[in-house]
């Protein structure tokens, strides 16, 4: 079992024999993973509301947010991920009744559908989007409307999204719902794994069209014809941004100052996703 402090918020995992979680959690509570997302965290989760965190990978968003939240609903379809996930909330009794877990993916579809690999399980990299996996597993899909209905959430007001590529399949389908409800979407995109890279970036920034205000996650203002050209052009990188219709100044404007005094970190993050990045081309060649 390890003790991990990010800001003020501590938790605890746990260390398989043999692997290398102990660094990975040492960069985590060093602010090398993840570090924007927790202070977007900060910034639009309240203890009034609820949040969804659709690629809840081991965790990590979900301790730090589940601290903040009235409640969060953890969305996790890798059974290896999902078991460390699991493992982890069960260290932290005072949390667990705040946390909802649902081992499948929220999908453009209802049914089993193929969660693949080009790595191995477990990496934090697997995800419907792949269209020939060299590895894959039949997982639960739900819609987001079927899980909001299954759950009873009625006070969601934060969507966090990291489902590697996935996000174009999702998002054209959950638009009605973003319109409906408008949730402050944090989301991850990875555009080098689109099937159908024009049409899927043209369908994604149709479903943020709902949103009065874009932002890169660092909090500066994220032009839509800009995310369109990043959305066509980035290669071997994902980028996260920050989708909502309320952020005033006054609070925006320390988030940026913030960033800008704390950019090593944000330099460790990229430099760790890069790297991460490059072994999973190299093994897909």
């Amino acid at each position: 079992m390890k003790k991990v402090k990010i800001g003020k918020k501590i938790f605890f995992v746990t260390i398989p024999d043999g692997s290398n979680e102990e660094k990975f959690w040492d960069l985590v509570g060093k602010g090398g993973w993840e570090w924007d997302t927790y202070r977007i965290f900060d910034q639009f989760i309240d203890k009034e509301h609820s949040y969804i965190d659709i690629g809840a990978f081991e965790g990590a968003t979900v301790l730090y947010g589940s601290q903040i939240a009235k409640h969060c609903y953890a969305i996790e379809p890798d059974n290896v991920a999902f078991k460390i996930l699991v493992e982890n909330i069960n260290l932290n009794p005072g949390l667990k009744s705040k946390i909802t877990l649902f081992n499948g993916c929220i999908g453009n579809v209802s049914g089993d559908v193929k969660l693949g690999t080009m790595t191995k399980f477990g990496d934090s990299m697997s995800s419907i989007s792949f269209a020939e996996p060299r590895n894959y597993v039949t997982v639960k899909s739900l819609t987001l409307d079927e899980f909001t209905e299954t759950n009873d959430i009625r006070d969601c007001n934060f969507i966090k999204m990291d489902i590697e590529g996935g996000e174009s399949l999702i998002l054209p389908n959950i638009k009605a719902y973003l319109q409906k409800n408008s949730p402050t979407l944090f989301l991850s995109i990875h555009p080098f794994w689109f099937k159908d890279r024009e049409q899927d970036s043209k369908q994604i920034m149709s479903a943020l069209k709902t949103y009065k205000h874009l932002y890169y996650a660092d909090g500066r203002y994220l032009e839509p014809n800009r995310l369109l050209k990043i959305l066509l052009t980035l290669n071997n990188s994902n980028f996260s941004i920050l989708a909502t219709n309320k952020w005033n100044f006054s609070r925006r404007l320390p988030y940026l100052f913030k960033g800008i005094f704390n950019a090593p970190a944000i330099f460790k993050a990229r430099a760790y996703h890069l790297v991460a990045r490059i072994k999973t081309f190299k093994s897909g060649n």
